[in-house]
């Protein structure tokens, strides 16, 4: 846990669920999720609420029991900060070629903050000493999606901590 706490530090609480006496989860915004299990069908639990999320929990679990770094593969933060003009009701997305960034499908991008308008921004967790592509997209008040030109935006993350990256609609 002290590990879960480390990464999501102080984000507020979302998605918590407890359906029953034995099993809670929540996540900490989009920075992480954990879930504590004291039931007989840990299967059923981790099929119904979990899915995906719950083989990265186990991992970061054993990464702390390891206690060391080389035993596992810690994230790191990427900041994005999109410079955009958009109208009501226009959205700024991101989406690249990492599972993370939704593997370039528009249904799977990740939306963007408004709330330091006309600069679009998002913290997305990425394994360390990734290469990746990526592009922001804008999602219209009628539902279309319109991509910024080419060509495509590229970046490595960097070997631990967090970095930002900063750019402007094209």
């Amino acid at each position: 846990m002290v590990g879960f706490r480390n990464q999501v530090g102080t984000a507020a609480i979302t998605n918590w669920v407890s359906p029953q006496a034995q099993q809670i989860a929540f996540g900490r915004g989009s920075a992480g999720f954990v879930a504590i299990n004291n039931a007989d069908s840990r299967q059923e639990l981790r099929r119904r609420m979990y899915g995906h999320r719950v083989h990265r929990l186990r991992r970061e679990v054993h990464c702390n029991r390891a206690g060391t770094q080389r035993d596992c593969d810690p994230y790191g933060s990427a900041g994005f900060a999109e410079m955009a003009t958009t109208t009501f009701g226009e959205n700024i997305f991101l989406v690249g070629s990492v599972s993370q960034l939704g593997t370039w499908d528009p249904a799977a991008s990740l939306p963007l903050s408004s709330a330091t308008y006309p600069t679009w921004t998002i913290t997305v967790n990425l394994p360390p000493n990734t290469s990746f592509q990526y592009k922001f997209i804008r999602k219209e008040t009628d539902g279309s999606v319109v991509w910024e030109s080419d060509p495509n935006r590229s970046a490595t993350t960097n070997a631990s901590g967090s970095q930002t990256i900063s750019t402007t609609w094209r």
